[in-house]
């Protein structure tokens, strides 16, 4: 069922409601008050019987005064009924003695076998005779009949009228609905090419229409990054296979030469295994580094705990001037500042922070370490004046599985991930990692998280 056939019917529904409600009130109020009205009338012609020493002749006085609509009458002794007047036409049977005396103590409705009513009242007088009183009730029936007809005309008319007026109001809304269903649909069928103008309005059509339209951004936004991480994968698996590809192949040479071969000299044996040696570390070093950024890629939190990343910081920072005592190295650590985070996943990124350094920066190269914070974050800046990264690596930023420089890394030996595992653990963590060149000229890594409450 259409939404424009619900909200008809739902209108309709509830108009019909109230109408036949307020309605029905309004011609029971009516009938009852003209009933009550017949019941007073007869109430004060009974009484005035009843008062007099002649209740006959008290009635017969009254008769100008009645009206039309009431029948006087005697009930005698011999249950004979003699009307007294000229309105002889509402009494068509004689009334039951008990009827007689129940109307004596109030007025009662009769029911007429061939049809008619009227209400009946009497006084009683000694041997059982009494003075009747009979109103009909045709007028007040034909009159509640008009009020049932009015009202079913005026609820027709109603319902007629909200329908009109619904399919007016609504027609404009209802029409921008079937259009976003019909756009929605698309995105359905796979087309996120949809263009959908935003709406300056402040209604609940508005809103559903401006999230549709953020809905649409979003999914070209998760469209281009997944065909963007695709492409990165594709590229990281090429470049993989060929790094995998050079130390299987020597592994492979080496062992043919020493099994192929029994009388090798000890030199060459010796120089041989230490190759092979050098080549399956290279490949555990590669493949461990795949392997943690696997488990990075989950989506399950690690557990948190409050970190002392100044304490993080400078004990990398010692740990640098230990392994190159003649580089020159400075810092500026500052104390107690605290970071909820995994503790072991901070003490990986720091490692591969000074790994990249080491490998990296040549000795001769001056590297300083700045750790500070603002604004409720934790800032580390790391600088360098070696020969930084290629122009176009500072615009795209870290990606995941990309190797910035390829020879690089195969020149240090290492697997050239460092930056990758290091993105992937800040991100963990809500936090960024920016690169850029260094105003010593070469790389400056800015890594930014956000403090811990407890920070002072």
């Amino acid at each position: 069922m259409r939404l424009r056939t619900k909200l008809i019917l739902t209108c309709s529904i509830a108009t019909a409601m109230i109408s036949i409600g307020s309605g029905a009130i309004a011609v029971v109020a009516t009938s009852a008050g003209e009933l009550s009205k017949i019941d007073s009338n007869l109430n004060v012609l009974a009484q005035a019987s009843k008062l007099s020493s002649d209740p006959v002749g008290s009635a017969l006085l009254n008769l100008d005064s009645i009206g039309s609509e009431t029948e006087v009458g005697f009930y005698s002794i011999n249950k004979d009924f003699t009307v007294l007047g000229d309105v002889s036409s509402i009494v068509r049977a004689i009334p039951k003695i008990h009827q007689l005396r129940l109307a004596a103590k109030q007025p009662i409705t009769i029911s007429q076998s061939k049809g008619g009513s009227y209400r009946l009242r009497t006084s009683e007088m000694p041997d059982s005779e009494f003075v009747v009183y009979a109103t009909s009730l045709d007028a007040s029936v034909r009159n509640t009949n008009n009020n049932i007809w009015l009202l079913a005309l005026v609820t027709g008319f109603a319902l007629a009228l909200g329908a009109l007026l619904i399919w007016l109001l609504t027609r404009k809304d209802l029409k921008r609905i079937d259009h976003l269903m019909a756009k929605a649909k698309e995105i359905a069928d796979g087309n996120f090419n949809v263009e959908i103008e935003i709406a300056n309005g402040k209604s609940e059509l508005d809103t559903l229409n401006n999230s549709l339209v953020s809905m649409i951004g979003s999914l070209k936004t998760a469209l281009a990054s997944e065909s963007l991480n695709k492409q990165k994968m594709k590229e990281f698996i090429a470049d993989a296979s060929h790094e995998l590809k050079t130390p299987l192949t020597l592994i492979r040479g080496y062992t043919e030469l020493l099994f192929g071969n029994e009388n090798l000299d000890p030199d060459v044996i010796q120089r041989s295994r230490v190759r092979v040696e050098d080549q399956i570390h290279k490949m555990q070093s590669l493949i461990a580094d795949l392997l943690l950024l696997a488990e990075l890629e989950q989506t399950q939190e690690p557990e948190t705990q409050r970190v002392d990343f100044s304490e993080l910081v400078q004990a990398a920072f010692d740990d640098l001037r230990i392994l190159h005592p003649d580089r020159k190295i400075t810092a500026s650590v500052a104390k107690g500042l605290f970071i909820d985070g995994s503790r072991p996943l901070l003490e990986q990124l720091m490692s591969n922070l000074i790994s990249n350094l080491s490998r990296y920066v040549p000795d001769a190269c001056e590297i300083t370490f700045n750790l500070f914070e603002s604004n409720g974050w934790v800032h580390l800046q790391v600088d360098d004046s070696g020969p930084g990264l290629p122009e176009a690596s500072y615009k795209g930023g870290v990606q995941q599985f990309h190797r910035f420089d390829a020879s690089r890394s195969r020149q240090s030996g290492g697997s050239g991930l460092g930056l990758s595992i290091i993105a992937a653990i800040v991100a963990r963590h809500r936090g960024t990692v920016k690169l850029s060149k260094s105003p010593m000229g070469g790389l400056r890594t800015a890594i930014n998280l956000e403090a811990s409450q407890g920070n002072s």
